[in-house]
């Protein structure tokens, strides 16, 4: 499997393989800590680029609604000019109705 054969047929061989084993486990145990660290710096990562699409979608949506309550108000404004001037240009016809009305009656 690792390339070696295990021989336990005397206490030296025995020994050696022991041996062998040691180092492959600290092999395993290096190579399962540089995994287990690369895990925690790419879910850090992950949590970090989350927060970062949450606060842009949170200010995305406030600029929006600003937007939108600025031009809701320019409407509302708008609104309230036309019905404004259409009152004032009603008032004058009435005005210049009457002011026409008395001097033919006083010419009469």
């Amino acid at each position: 499997m690792y390339g070696f054969e295990l021989d336990f047929s005397s206490a030296e061989s025995s020994l050696e393989n022991i041996e062998q084993i040691d180092e492959l486990l600290a092999k395993i145990n290096t190579s399962v800590a540089n995994i287990g660290a690369t895990m925690n710096r790419l879910e850090s990562a992950i949590e970090s680029q989350t927060v970062k699409i949450e606060n842009l979608t949170a200010s995305r949506s406030t600029i929006m609604d600003a937007d939108i309550a600025k031009e809701s108000a320019e409407y509302v404004k708008n609104q309230i000019l036309m019905q404004t001037t259409s009152a004032l240009l009603s008032s004058t016809k009435n005005v210049r109705s009457s002011l026409i009305m008395g001097l033919i009656n006083g010419m009469t």
